[in-house]
């Protein structure tokens, strides 16, 4: 049976650690996944993160609920594995609801033949040994840094594990993106789909949101778009325009379904200049000040033009530290050290990072 897969839902009232004020995202995204599932009657593969936490509130609650309710309907399969967000010892998707089913440690055969397993989040060192009980599949479903998809990644890498698998549909990381091509039997390692997080949750992720259809039987992946609830508007000073004014016709006719997010990018000396405009076309808007990353050395590694970060962090060094370090070490956890390395003038950017999470005990 074909098969949407997303990932990294998480449910919860607010899901943007920084801005307080963004409300409902996620709910919206999950419900158009689940119009998704039923329009095109297919099955739905989570990888993981379906909760932001390990407990959720009771609006997210009721909203998975609804989804269950209307997939079980339909009739249509719901397969998930948790994340390092959502894991409990007894999941909490198969607490709330019958309907899903937990792919962890287990392998099931569709009305295709299709065998489908997964393993929930595991760290680094116990991956080889929990992989081993999904070897023999056709669809594996992960929620891991692999280091192939995630250039710091430091749960595991696709090489040093026996899988046997096909395709491997992956969460975690919140970039939608493809390894290989689906029935190219030639490579060394299975082909990855990475869904990407089905909403936005801080500035420096791409405000378009995609999950993957799959046909397995015909060797088939497309990247479909879901809907976010509010529009994401990009203005730059220095580009010779204040701001679209497209957008700008946009929001006075009410076309944004809800308050939308501002990205803009200035110099400081004019920000307070800018932002004024800014509010001014946009009332009400969610406003990001947007500015260029800091250098660090080697240059290669971080020195992409338009990067951004939102204007509560500094750079986008930091953000992405901040949210590595609230994956793998818990939120709240300080980046200071590692940032303080990351900016010095290090030969090997990589070794950095991976030594300072070794010390910290994050790679075995």
């Amino acid at each position: 049976m074909p098969f949407i897969f997303a990932a990294d839902v998480h449910l919860a009232d607010r899901i943007w650690n920084k801005r307080r004020t963004l409300c409902w995202d996620s709910y919206f995204a999950w419900r158009r996944l689940i119009d998704l599932a039923i329009k095109h009657w297919s099955a739905l593969v989570v990888a993981g993160d379906l909760f932001d936490t390990t407990t959720p509130s009771p609006t997210a609650i009721r909203e998975f609920r609804i989804g269950m309710q209307r997939m079980k309907k339909a009739g249509l399969p719901f397969y998930f594995i948790q994340g390092d967000h959502d894991y409990m010892p007894v999941p909490l998707a198969t607490a709330i609801s019958t309907w899903p089913t937990h792919l962890h440690d287990k392998v099931y055969v569709d009305g295709y033949g299709c065998r489908i397993g997964g393993i929930d989040w595991t760290p680094a060192g116990e991956l080889k040994r929990t992989i081993e009980s999904c070897r023999e599949v056709d669809v594996l479903v992960t929620h891991q840094t692999w280091r192939e998809l995630f250039p710091f990644g430091s749960e595991g890498c696709l090489s040093d594990c026996t899988i046997n698998a096909g395709l491997i549909c992956n969460g975690d990381i919140h970039e939608h993106k493809r390894i290989g091509e689906l029935g190219n039997n030639r490579s060394p390692h299975p082909i990855t789909l990475s869904a990407g997080s089905l909403s936005m949750q801080n500035i420096s992720e791409d405000s378009d949101k995609y999950v993957w259809y799959v046909d397995h039987r015909i060797n088939k992946a497309l990247s479909w778009p879901i809907p976010q609830l509010r529009g994401v508007v990009d203005c730059d000073r220095a580009e010779g325009y204040g701001y679209p004014l497209q957008a700008a016709r946009d929001y006075e006719r009410g076309e944004f379904l809800a308050e939308p997010i501002v990205r803009f990018r200035c110099e400081d000396a004019h920000l307070a200049e800018y932002q004024a405009e800014i509010r001014s076309k946009f009332p009400g808007a969610h406003l990001f000040h947007i500015r260029t990353a800091v250098a660090v050395e080697p240059t290669e590694v971080f020195d992409e033009e338009g990067y951004p970060t939102d204007d509560q962090t500094g750079d986008l060094t930091r953000l992405w530290l901040e949210d590595l370090a609230s994956a793998r070490l818990g939120k709240g956890t300080s980046t200071a050290i590692l940032f303080q390395q990351l900016v010095s003038k290090s030969a090997d950017v990589e070794a950095t990072i991976a030594n300072w999470l070794q010390s910290k005990g994050v790679v075995p």
